[in-house]
């Protein structure tokens, strides 16, 4: 395997204007925790989703959060968390830590969420539990959200998604209650680091903003009626630290939201450039010796490649070769994995374990090219 990464998975999107840009308003301002700059991102993508928008220190503080939103709504309760068996592990300890039981479902192999047959099975035997259903976006595929909304409706489960690695399929931001995604390097919108929950009731998005911020009831505007009424109902603790909420801090800086700013301004370009690459990979990628992962709704985070003989370490090594970067497919089955082990047998989950053992992906960013592409499936298919 060769050091010499030509194609790395991921690569900063941000031009010498951007960079000038950031450097003016660091070089002229003197506070860069969380402020106007994160407001502004914010205002930005609750236009852009047509929903309630909160930023996070990231991703996994995202996901957090909506396990601790049900916590606050759901008082002295606890939930069933069904968690696919492919997906990122800050997709699933989350819940964990939030003192909620999860059982593991298998992955389908069309939008590679839920194994939709074996979730309704789950979803039966757990019928008298308080139950969350709890999809990914797995690299950018969107899931069917009309069947686990029905699902959803049929057992009287709570319905959220992981759309951690998916910004820009359509109406995925606003598909249920709460929806979270990343704006980490490699993802479809970056802020270097960083996290949005976008909430459709106005009330969950207060509580959210205040638990993000240790609790505090001056989160919300000073004219706000639910400020207005916390405080009026703890007239001895001083407004400036009242904590209506046991929360903590999951704030992000205004320095990763000056950054996201940067990047806020190139999402059409971004999603054609991601969706012309991608298009171009599964068009020429040879059907005989590749699965091609191509489906509706479904907005490119990364080229999936899925071997259909037991070639995937050639493949890696070849890859690796020409200094192509690549990585399994998130954690692939997760019941391999050291915390999850105790959860299930891998093999009960074909599905993961096809994955596992058939599956890698290169990076999708800026910086790679038609002729990287076609250079990519050329080696390909010459294995």
């Amino acid at each position: 395997m060769t050091n010499n990464i030509k194609w790395p998975l991921a690569n900063s999107s941000f031009t010498i204007w951007d960079k000038i840009n950031i450097a003016t308003w660091l070089l002229t301002g003197d506070r860069y925790t969380m402020g106007t700059k994160t407001e502004e991102l914010e205002a930005k993508f609750s236009e852009f989703s047509n929903t309630y928008a909160l930023m996070f220190s990231s991703g996994s503080s995202a996901n957090q959060m909506v396990f601790e939103l049900w916590k606050v709504k759901n008082p002295d309760k606890k939930a069933l968390v069904i968690v696919p068996a492919t997906t990122w592990v800050s997709s699933i300890t989350p819940a964990l830590m939030a003192g909620m039981d999860i059982e593991f479902c298998d992955i389908n192999l069309n939008d590679f969420s839920f194994d939709y047959e074996m979730l309704e099975k789950i979803l039966e035997k757990n019928k008298d539990r308080n139950q969350i259903i709890w999809p990914t976006a797995l690299i950018g595929f969107s899931p069917d959200m009309e069947r686990l909304h029905g699902l959803a409706d049929k057992y009287k489960a709570d319905l959220y998604l992981d759309a951690c690695e998916n910004t820009f399929s359509e109406n995925i931001l606003s598909s249920c209650d709460v929806v979270t995604t990343s704006t980490y390097l490699s993802h479809q919108v970056t802020s270097v680091e960083g996290g949005f929950c976008f909430f459709k009731n106005e009330e969950d998005w207060k509580i959210a903003k205040m638990f993000r911020n240790h609790g505090m009831s001056r989160s919300l505007s000073p004219s706000d009626p639910v400020r207005i009424l916390i405080e009026s109902n703890n007239p001895e603790i001083d407004p400036r630290f009242l904590f209506a909420l046991g929360g903590t801090n999951m704030r992000p800086s205004d320095v990763h939201a000056m950054f996201g700013l940067q990047d806020f301004k190139r999402i059409d370009k971004s999603k054609k450039h991601r969706e012309d690459l991608y298009e171009t990979f599964v068009s020429e990628l040879d059907p005989y010796d590749y699965f091609v992962a191509a489906h509706p709704n479904h907005s490119a985070f990364c080229f999936p490649i899925f071997r259909k003989d037991n070639k995937l370490k050639e493949v890696k090594e070849i890859l690796s070769s020409h200094g192509i970067e690549t990585r399994p497919i998130i954690g692939s089955n997760l019941l391999y994995q050291p915390p999850f082990k105790k959860y299930g047998n891998p093999k009960d989950f074909p599905n993961a374990e096809w994955i596992h053992n058939h599956g890698c992906y290169c990076g999708l960013h800026g910086q790679v090219t038609e002729q990287m592409v076609e250079e990519l499936v050329q080696i390909l298919n010459n294995l």
